[in-house]
């Protein structure tokens, strides 16, 4: 695939169809280049027919460090793709990825070098357990299934509030996928957050917590700490919101003090960090409870701010 004539097509050419070719000419610049790349989220899901309601504003591959990034981008900059500006709010969050754009081109392009919740050593696990398939046409590398919920499962639960797509794609997520997969592809789904390393992350979801039951992964300090600088700067709640949306008004008061204050259980399944000692329960809890309180802070000052 020649990236000049694929970058020069009209805008005309509409999604699904410019997500596709864009993923295909990213995929093949990086094969031509000798650097590994995987297609995942829009593409990928679309494959194992995990997400078919739904068109990506933009193609997203994953590589296993920013230097392949750079490379790629340096080629395909060639043919007048661009890197987009970052303004002042976006310059101070943590760096994962870049987005380039063609002025001819509908589709961006989201090229991650670090995927938030997964540690640096998590692409050497997904490219070990890659799949072919093709797309446009070209034969490229997305992740197995297992890997493409997991990046899927984080990408929903990192959203951000005011986009409520997150929120729903996350109930799909649980409500329906989860539910639907055989005891084999479910002790697979298992064992892929473990090898990822996303097992502290999806934690704060349910219905991974019931999944995983006390089976943990080495924790990433540093992994974990960016997790939690990364979601906190995102949304002001997590997945218990949805739960307390969905309950019945007279089991609310009842989940928020789960919610606030987690019991026993829900502290093993959701806390790798937690010394299961009376103290460090509490010790526990309270952190809990301080992330909370810093959500709240930060969203008033938010709100503050824009009023």
């Amino acid at each position: 695939m020649d990236a000049g004539q694929h970058a020069g097509r009209p805008a005309t050419l509409e999604s699904p169809a410019s997500n596709a070719f864009a993923a295909a000419l990213c995929s093949d610049t990086a094969a031509r280049l000798g650097v590994r790349a995987l297609v995942i989220k829009g593409e990928s899901l679309r494959h194992w027919e995990l997400r078919t309601d739904r068109v990506s504003a933009d193609a997203d591959l994953l590589f296993a460090d920013e230097a392949d990034v750079d490379a790629v981008v340096a080629a395909l900059t060639q043919h007048g793709w661009y890197r987009r500006p970052i303004g002042t709010s976006g310059a101070g969050l943590i760096g994962h990825s870049v987005t380039i754009s063609h002025p001819r081109w509908p589709t961006s392009l989201d090229l991650h070098y670090r995927f938030p919740g997964l540690p640096p050593v998590a692409f050497e696990a997904l490219w070990e357990r890659r799949v072919a398939t093709r797309v446009a046409a070209r034969a490229v590398w997305i992740p197995d299934r297992a890997g493409s919920i997991v990046v899927w499962a984080l990408h929903s639960l990192r959203g951000a509030p005011d986009e409520p797509r997150h929120a729903r794609e996350l109930e799909a997520l649980v409500g329906r996928i989860i539910p639907a997969l055989t005891p084999q592809q479910r002790a697979d789904l298992a064992a892929g957050v473990l090898v990822l390393g996303a097992d502290h992350a999806l934690r704060e979801v349910p219905a991974f917590a019931a999944l995983l039951g006390d089976r943990t992964a080495d924790v990433d300090p540093d992994t974990t700490a960016l997790w939690r600088r990364e979601t906190e700067r995102a949304h002001a709640a997590t997945a218990w919101v949805q739960i307390l949306r969905e309950a019945p008004a007279r089991q609310r008061p009842y989940l928020l003090c789960r919610a606030l204050w987690p019991s026993r259980l829900d502290l093993t399944l959701m806390d790798p960090e937690l010394v299961d000692t009376p103290v460090g329960r509490v010790r526990s809890r309270l952190r809990r409870v301080g992330r909370l309180a810093r959500r709240v802070r930060d969203r008033r000052s938010l709100d503050g701010l824009s009023g």
